[in-house]
């Protein structure tokens, strides 16, 4: 038999660098800033990527900054977005912001949320993206920028939400498990209604992983 060495130089000469940026997934499953979580989706070519889903709160000038009578009035804040993100995307946005509110009104947290401006980046803008099983990174990352706390380390997420706090099922179960495995990423959310597809899977793939099975956003 004869064995073969894999020199990955000769493989970038001929197939031409990959087209992926290490410095950009580099300490994703450690700590990240706040405003910040790890988001999955399933793309249409087939396969899992991790989504880093970053919300920023927008800076209001004072009013000792600004002699415009009219900057002098409460506003109510604005969103804004960026990082090419489609319909469906955007009405998960819609959602969670509902979501976001709601909860924090009930938890006696809500102070100047709704007056307050926020603008969410989906960083790798030249790639679509769409779907609505980010909800739930979405939301966990809007309410980490409310709050000013950041989200737990070595964890990404993903599900669809209702604006009553509902997390309900996804698709592409093994691809985004498979982008998790991919950035050393071991602990997981997923739906609870997506506990049967994960059972499904081979043992052995599921190895080092801690699944957190959620219902509801809270």
């Amino acid at each position: 038999m004869v064995e073969y060495q894999i020199n990955t130089k000769n493989l970038e000469r001929f197939l031409d660098i990959p087209p992926t940026d290490d410095n950009y997934f580099q300490g994703i499953n450690k700590g990240l800033p706040v405003g910040s979580s790890n988001g999955l989706a399933y793309v249409n070519d087939g396969y899992g990527v991790v989504l880093k889903i970053q919300f920023i709160q927008r800076y209001k000038p004072s009013h000792s900054e600004s002699d415009d009578a009219e900057d002098k009035k409460p506003s109510a804040g604005t969103f804004t977005q960026t990082g090419r993100l489609g319909e469906v995307f955007s009405e998960s946005v819609e959602v969670v912001k509902i979501a976001v509110f709601n909860l924090l009104h009930e938890l006696g947290q809500v102070k100047d949320f709704d007056k307050n401006s926020y603008h969410l980046h989906v960083p790798m803008g030249a790639t679509p993206k769409d779907g609505p099983s980010a909800g739930t990174s979405l939301f966990t990352a809007l309410v980490s920028s409310a709050i000013n706390r950041p989200v737990a380390a070595n964890l990404a997420m993903t599900g669809e939400i209702t604006t009553l706090g509902e997390v309900i099922s996804i698709g592409g179960v093994r691809e985004k498990l498979t982008a998790c495995k991919n950035h050393n990423i071991t602990r997981v959310v997923l739906p609870i209604s997506n506990r049967k597809n994960v059972k499904k899977l081979p043992d052995e793939f599921k190895k080092g992983f801690t699944i957190y099975y959620v219902s509801n956003i809270r």
